[in-house]
């Protein structure tokens, strides 16, 4: 650290006495495979010029790898930005990684600033703050438009006037996926009166059309508000077509709406409801299967019979960042009785095996929700790491349906 140059604040990073191209500072960070990163950097040489580099060091099933995620001019005449946009499509699971700031060839003296490295998340929603006027939403009981009138960002926002109905609205077909879970989000405000508003979801499902409340919250005519939730489709097949859109539960007032998102949060849990059997599922202790019997979601519950132990169960091979929270969500019941259950990951640290409650609570004979957010901090990379619902001692069959896992 220097402060006899910076390119914002007071001090920058300086990599001195460098004995090859490599020689940098680096920190480790959390990296995911096949998702997004927006990086940048400023750096500058003490003397020439070169090729900068941002590179991830990451370690894949225990080999380094070398990513160079984004490159630039950089020299000793003044602060350059190297920056991009960088996808990572690896075979496996990223289990540790580290970031760096590096040159060429260059061996001169390296300045640092400024490095970030930022995920992008997706949204779904096409000119989500009606920017592009109307383009991409369709009317449904109700007339559209853009509205410079209190924009909450940008210039415009979406006006939906002339109401019939609650449901009138401004709606747009986004390819939504059964079993699927996704962070909404959009700000809204009434013309006039005040009213509970709404992110809905027409899904057409084996033919039919089912509403889904995505996210409530108050809305009024006294300012803007976000309505904000996560929402986990369980559907009994697939969604063929989806229509998203913000309404009211019951004032017919004009609806102004900005900056709507839908995201898609990726689970760690393959196949959480049993629809596609057992795959991906092992058994302990017991007899694993896949039944039509009282599903909580769908056609089919996971079912643990014949259980020897407390901890028989279904578990998953899955994969776990160090320094990451995760959004949990399990349903489970009993076939008899009640006891306390608890969600767990099974890891591996450094060759050694620890055991983390990640969420609990009390199953009986009907469904229920075991829940939580839960946050890795080990010592080290997780190198591997499986999840599996166990009770604290009742031996009754087990269900449990609609696992969700991912990160925040």
């Amino acid at each position: 650290m220097t402060n006899t140059a910076s390119h914002s604040g007071t001090y920058s990073g300086l990599v001195s006495f460098r004995t090859a191209a490599w020689g940098s500072a680096r920190q480790a960070v959390s990296l995911e495979n096949r998702k997004t990163y927006r990086v940048s950097a400023w750096a500058k040489l003490a003397s020439g010029s070169d090729t900068g580099r941002i590179v991830a060091e990451l370690t894949i099933g225990g080999t380094n790898y070398y990513r160079t995620l984004a490159s630039g001019t950089i020299n000793s005449a003044g602060w350059s930005e190297i920056g991009g946009e960088y996808t990572f499509n690896e075979t496996a699971p990223i289990t540790s990684a580290r970031i760096y700031v590096d040159t060429a060839a260059s061996t001169a003296n390296l300045y640092i600033d400024d490095l970030r490295a930022e995920r992008i998340e997706t949204n779904l929603v096409a000119n989500s703050g009606f920017e592009n006027g109307t383009t991409g939403w369709q009317a449904a009981g109700a007339s559209i438009s853009s509205s410079a009138n209190d924009p909450l960002f940008g210039t415009v926002t979406g006006r939906v006037y002339a109401r019939t109905d609650f449901w009138s609205s401004a709606r747009q077909q986004l390819p939504l996926a059964n079993e699927a879970a996704y962070r909404v989000s959009a700000w809204v405000r009434l013309a006039s009166g005040s009213d509970t508003g709404r992110i809905m979801a027409a899904v057409t499902v084996n033919g039919t059309t089912q509403f889904r409340t995505l996210a409530t919250g108050p809305v009024s005519a006294s300012g803007w508000t976000e309505i904000s939730g996560v929402y986990t489709f369980h559907e009994a097949a697939a969604i063929t077509q989806a229509l998203v859109y913000a309404d009211t539960t019951s004032t017919t007032a004009e609806l102004h709406v900005d900056n709507f998102r839908v995201v898609p949060l990726y689970t760690v849990v393959k196949n959480g409801g049993f629809e596609n059997g057992t795959t991906n599922w092992t058994t302990i202790a017991g007899t694993g299967s896949a039944s039509a019997t009282s599903p909580h979601g769908g056609s089919y519950t996971g079912l643990v019979s014949g259980r020897s132990y407390y901890y028989s169960s279904l578990r998953q091979s899955v994969s776990f960042v160090n320094g990451q929270t995760y959004r949990i969500s399990v349903w489970g019941k009993l076939a008899s009785g009640t006891d306390t259950a608890n969600l767990v990951a099974q890891i591996v640290v450094g060759g050694s095996t620890y055991y983390r409650t990640l969420a609990t609570g009390t199953l009986g004979t009907g469904w229920s929700e075991i829940a939580g957010t839960y946050t890795f901090a080990e010592s080290g990379p997780i190198t591997s790491a499986s999840i599996y619902l166990s009770t604290a001692a009742s031996t009754a069959d087990l269900y449990s349906d609609d696992y969700t896992i991912y990160p925040e």
